[in-house]
């Protein structure tokens, strides 16, 4: 999966989950900040993700860099809390 088609599943799988609109360019940002990076910029630059083996450690998305990141692209409360639970389940 690129990450092109993992920004296009997570876009669908968060609104569906909150019922509201996500530019894919938040959904860029907010996976990074789900990894832990300030941006995507900086996600791109420093990352590489690759395909998860069965003994592999899974990575835990970071729940309030999620809330943060959203909250700084405008998001309302309701849909912060709906957009971290969704992309921590995704």
């Amino acid at each position: 999966m690129t990450i092109k088609e993992l920004a296009y599943s997570a876009q669908q799988h968060l609104q569906a989950s909150t019922g509201g609109s996500f530019k894919r360019a938040h959904v860029y940002e907010l996976l990074a900040a789900s990894f832990g990076f300030n941006s995507h910029a900086a996600f791109g630059v420093d990352t590489v993700l690759t395909e998860l083996r069965q003994n592999d450690r899974r990575v835990v998305p970071q729940s309030a860099l999620i809330k943060r990141r959203c909250i700084e692209l405008g998001y309302q409360p309701d849909t912060v809390i709906l957009a971290s639970s969704a992309l921590e389940s995704f």
